[in-house]
């Protein structure tokens, strides 16, 4: 009778190892087909952003004509012409996913490589950054950037960068990517700096208003607030009313009772030769989405007489 009891508790034990065993395969199983279906359709929503970016040009084409044989513009319609600073698109159905397209203004930034010590000063004024290292922080990108060995009264070299650990050398040429400014002496400070909420009414980052590409050239007419203050020696109250002004009685961007900004009201300066009043340069995103995955791609597009080619491809560092 023991041995009967014996074996039958054997068999339950072993019964219940096998589903164990079991159950533990299937949900492997489930997790790899859940994981190589995300994968796959990760991989599909890349195509369709790729597919977004190739498809502006015809989209802007299509949008010209309709306005054209219409007698009005379309509904939503992207003209380089009348930027605002930012424009999205409608959804577009593509097989079983979707895509759409972003576009925001290169020239509405400060560009690193560009951007005079008069300018990097005003900006970072508005930042609760010290003087020592708003001071550092000029003087070291200059020498980053500039061809020679020379350090600037507050800047670094290679005598500096050798310290570090690893070390390195300075680059002594144009900054490509935001990531970069990270090598740069005080580069970690600026990066994670914002802007006093006290001065601005939001921390937004300082990150987030600079930019390595596009020709140096920042368009008042798609500035924010604290870049079209950093223009001039002006202080915010000054800028805001400029701001209202731009945005016309409405107060609403890109509407027709806009009144743009002439870029003689800016005081005389370094940065006075930097002023546009039409932008150039535009990073344009792509965002496919399939079965609620989404992936995106951006790229530099270029303003030629209407239309907007692409420059080149952006990883996610630049900007």
């Amino acid at each position: 009778m023991n041995r009967s009891a014996s074996a039958l508790l054997l068999v339950l034990w072993l019964t219940m190892a096998l589903a164990l065993l079991v159950s533990v395969f299937a949900y492997a199983v489930n997790q790899e087909i859940q994981w190589t279906s995300w994968h796959r359709k990760k991989d599909e929503a890349g195509v369709l952003a790729k597919s977004a970016l190739q498809y502006l040009p015809k989209l802007l084409e299509d949008q010209r004509k309709e306005a054209a044989y219409g007698g009005k513009p379309p509904e939503n319609q992207f003209d380089p012409e009348k930027f605002t600073g930012f424009w999205q698109s409608k959804d577009f159905g593509l097989g079983r996913g979707k895509f759409r397209l972003a576009v925001r203004d290169v020239e509405q930034k400060i560009n690193v490589n560009a951007a005079p010590k008069e300018l990097w000063e005003n900006f970072l004024h508005f930042t609760k950054l010290s003087q020592d290292d708003a001071r550092d922080w000029v003087d070291s990108l200059a020498d980053w950037k500039d061809p020679n060995d020379a350090v600037h009264l507050n800047g670094a070299e290679d005598e500096f960068y050798s310290r570090q650990s690893p070390p390195y050398r300075a680059k002594n040429a144009p900054v490509t990517t935001l990531g970069e400014l990270l090598w740069v002496r005080k580069g970690h400070e600026i990066l994670s700096a914002r802007l006093d909420p006290e001065i601005t009414g939001r921390p937004e980052r300082v990150m987030d208003h600079l930019t390595v590409e596009g020709n140096g050239k920042i368009n008042v007419n798609t500035a924010p607030l604290i870049v079209l203050a950093s223009l001039g020696h002006i202080d915010i109250a000054t800028a805001e009313k400029w701001l209202k002004d731009r945005n016309g009685p409405d107060g609403v961007p890109g509407t027709d009772d806009d009144k743009p900004l002439d870029s003689q009201i800016f005081q005389a300066g370094q940065t006075n030769g930097m002023v546009t009043t039409q932008s150039e340069y535009f990073i344009v995103e792509g965002v496919g989405e399939v079965g609620g995955v989404r992936a995106s791609r951006r790229g530099l597009f270029r303003n030629e007489g209407g239309q907007l080619k692409k420059i080149k491809d952006l990883t996610e560092q630049d900007s």
